[in-house]
């Protein structure tokens, strides 16, 4: 954000590495064809003039996608779940935005 005399107001920083495998596979029975993995991604957050606090956060994610034909039928099935942890840089319970901690998803 740039201000009316041309200062930097605000300004947003994101720093972001993810990594993924990630394992296909044939038939295994009924199933076709599939695929399993794990995603991971950390984010580094970092914010000049504004209320937001500065944070990490911490992503893990396992999944599954199974695909299988029954004659003209074909389904396909998928599996997710996500954890997240988004730790601020600091703790403050008395901030004008609300209770800034870590929380976990």
């Amino acid at each position: 954000e740039i201000e009316s005399n041309g200062s930097l107001g605000t300004q947003f920083g994101l720093v972001t590495t993810n990594a993924e495998v990630k394992a296909k596979h044939q038939e295994l029975g009924f199933i076709d064809q599939g695929s399993i993995g794990i995603w991971t991604e950390m984010e580094d957050y970092a914010i000049i003039g504004a209320s937001t606090p500065d944070a990490n956060s911490y992503k893990v994610a396992a999944y599954m996608v199974e695909e299988a034909d029954f004659n003209k039928l074909h389904l396909e099935a998928g599996l997710r779940f996500d954890w997240v942890l988004n730790k601020p840089v600091e703790n403050d319970p008395n901030s004008s935005i609300g209770n800034i901690r870590q929380r976990t998803f």
